[in-house]
């Protein structure tokens, strides 16, 4: 069952830049696209210039220009 404790938490600061809180992991990288896997559910962040800034097994930060992300 998802609750406020165990669902991902993102903060978007403008264009630039996603924090992802909550267990992660890195399913797919690239410039224009990246796929994390956050507490069982598939996120993608579009974008160009995507780069991981930090991973760890429960936060990420993603820079680059974000233009959307959705969850998969």
């Amino acid at each position: 069952m998802e609750n406020a404790f165990t669902s991902p938490f993102f903060e978007l600061h403008g264009r630039r830049e996603l924090f992802v809180d909550g267990a992660v992991t890195l399913v797919e990288y690239g410039e224009e696209q990246i796929v994390l896997l956050c507490g069982g559910q598939k996120v993608r962040i579009r974008g160009t210039t995507l780069r991981v800034a930090l991973l760890s097994a429960s936060k990420a930060v993603i820079n680059g220009l974000i233009s959307g992300f959705d969850f998969i």
